[in-house]
């Protein structure tokens, strides 16, 4: 059996894509194959998915129609995240009905099985930052310095790692301004790990590396982000692109 330790973006994909193709062709591909992810993960899938079906809820008991509710999420911007993530959603659960008291049943009854069908026959490891947040469904907050996570641990064990990559991100952020975050991030946590906690926003940054740290020998790392081609690549982990 295939060793595959998945991302946050194959899991979404899966559960929510708009193209139906993608979704057969990602439980095609997942068929039969031991999946892993880590608590790291599933603190990811609480701070985007969980919160933003909880934004979606809120949307869904204030609003009076599905149309105004689709005339707040395209009033939240062109490029973030959260507005595309909530659009998946609300596709989601509004695919086959037309009705807002349907559609808020729907969205009810998907958060109360939201960790039973967002992990559905993928096994969870811990992750090696102990992050309190990945312990448990649903939560999606960090207590920042409060935290007992270990993060500032795992970015001391790498570090040699992390300076590597670190150098070869700086190389690269000339063809992507979007990897100045990770870079200043790591740079700070580098010089003091303990940064990670101080500031959660550093942790959020580097984000794909911890994933990546987690991932077990002779696992590969399956994801729809092109940012992990250079993250496993230092750290020589075996990786699998799969299209978004």
């Amino acid at each position: 059996m295939v060793d595959l330790f998945l991302d946050t973006s194959v899991i979404i994909n899966r559960e929510f894509s708009d193209n139906q193709e993608k979704i057969i062709e990602i439980e095609n591909f997942l068929k039969e194959k031991n999946k892993l992810i880590s608590t790291y993960v599933c603190m990811e899938l609480n701070r985007t998915v969980l919160a933003d079906a909880e934004t979606l809820k809120t949307y869904l008991c204030d609003c009076m129609n599905l149309e105004e509710i689709w005339e707040r999420i395209e009033a939240l911007g062109n490029s973030t995240r959260m507005k595309h993530r909530l659009g998946l959603i609300f596709h989601r659960i509004t695919e086959d009905v037309s009705d807002l008291y349907e559609a808020r049943r729907i969205m009810e009854m998907w958060l109360r099985h939201y960790p039973s069908i967002i992990l559905k026959e993928i096994n969870v490891i811990p992750s090696k930052t102990d992050c309190e947040q990945g312990q448990y469904m649903p939560d999606y907050g960090c207590r920042g310095i409060k935290s007992l996570c270990r993060v500032p641990e795992n970015v001391e064990k790498n570090k040699g790692l992390l300076k590597i990559l670190q150098i070869e991100l700086v190389q690269d952020v000339n063809k992507d301004r979007g990897k100045l975050d990770i870079c200043w991030s790591l740079d700070e946590i580098i010089n003091n790990p303990e940064r990670t906690k101080e500031n959660p926003r550093n942790c959020f940054n580097v984000g794909d590396i911890l994933i990546a740290l987690d991932v077990p020998d002779n696992f590969t790392l399956i994801s729809s982000d092109k940012d992990f081609f250079l993250i496993c690549e230092v750290l020589r982990i075996s990786f699998y692109y799969i299209d978004p």
